[in-house]
């Protein structure tokens, strides 16, 4: 009888070959052993496919797949479809993850016969990181419960590859993410859909993944038309909700969540881009709200507004008040490190007694 690996780790990989290698490595030396590594290389045109190689040469645990490019979300799909573990995760080809990760999951997985195990995770900036404890807040450790349940878990960070999910639930279910090109917000439909069909999720509370935040090629810093997939996900994510029959039940928390996400490109889009994003926001917004009973429970005042401008189609005040914002953020942070820097100078002329 054939024996299956405990858990699938599916690396969607695209360049970063200043990074892979790191990442690849912290999956090859986990204390689990019964694991295999799927690196599917998305047409890499640095040494990222020559890396791959050399690694797989080096642990038959490794198989790797070369193929033209189709975006991270194709890539992960294929991944799902070659994997032979009880249980299946995801590693962004620039992050990296604690040694012993899969063998706390997968052994919380089978405690509690767990369709989805999430876990901590840090953004990880330079020398720095900074923990994300936004699970804390759904659940105990240990604890079992269906999303739908604590709908605040449809706010909080997509996060993908911070967990491991069942392969036997994700074929069920058919869940597979989404296609759209390139690097381009997929795991915010998968979130959705795994949540909505998933029955037993638990949450084990310690950081295990290190998601890199300061990487330039990243999706998240993307300002360009890719950005407009991003809404396009989100309308996704809704419709799946609603396909299920639950969208009335989490809308509020997810609708901000949508809201804040897209937001965020909307500070950051090229201005010749600014009014077809205005729009693919604004058909995101109205999706949000078209059953007519949205309370906007979660938005601070600013925020209301923002959506008022959006629905009514005001684009003009919808980014006044956006670059408004933007200088206000420049000016604290360039405040905050002149302060910070003249405390610094304080000190030293203390500890050097010049005066």
């Amino acid at each position: 009888m054939k024996v299956y690996p405990k858990v699938s780790i599916i690396f969607p990989i695209y360049n970063n070959d200043n990074y892979i290698e790191r990442a690849i490595r912290s999956v090859m030396n986990q204390t689990l052993k019964d694991i295999e590594l799927i690196l599917i290389d998305d047409g890499s045109t640095d040494r990222a496919p020559e890396i791959c190689d050399q690694l797989a040469a080096e642990d038959s645990r490794i198989q790797v797949i070369h193929k033209k490019n189709e975006g991270s979300a194709a890539g992960r799909n294929q991944g799902i479809d070659l994997a032979h573990g009880e249980y299946i995760a995801f590693v962004e080809s620039d992050d990296c993850v604690a040694l012993d990760m899969y063998e706390k999951l997968y052994r919380r997985a089978k405690e509690t016969d767990a369709d989805i195990v999430k876990c901590g995770f840090y953004f990880c900036e330079a020398d720095k990181k900074y923990e994300a404890k936004f699970f804390y807040q759904i659940a105990d450790d240990k604890e079992v419960f269906a999303p739908v349940e604590r709908e605040k878990i449809f706010y909080y960070h997509a996060s993908m590859w911070a967990g491991i999910y069942r392969r036997a639930f994700i074929n069920e279910y058919g869940l597979r993410c989404i296609v759209t090109p390139s690097a381009t917000y997929s795991d915010f439909s998968w979130m959705a859909m795994t949540y909505a069909y998933a029955k037993r999720v638990t949450i084990y509370h310690e950081g295990l993944y290190f998601y890199t935040y300061d990487n330039p090629n990243s999706s998240r810093v993307q300002e360009g038309r890719k950005c407009f997939y991003k809404p396009y996900h989100c309308l996704q994510a809704n419709r799946i909700l609603r396909e299920v029959g639950i969208f009335e039940q989490v809308k509020e928390e997810i609708g901000y969540s949508e809201y804040r996400t897209c937001l965020g490109h909307a500070k950051r889009i090229k201005s010749d881009l600014r009014q077809e994003y205005f729009e693919k926001f604004r058909e995101l917004i109205l999706d949000i709200i078209k059953e007519g009973n949205y309370k906007y429970k979660r938005f601070p005042v600013l925020d209301r507004k923002m959506c008022t401008y959006l629905v009514k189609s005001n684009s003009d005040r919808f980014y006044k008040w956006i670059d408004i914002y933007v200088c206000i953020k420049r000016f604290y942070y360039s405040a905050e490190k002149k302060i910070k820097l003249m405390t610094s100078l304080r000190i030293m002329r203390r500890k050097l007694k010049i005066r």
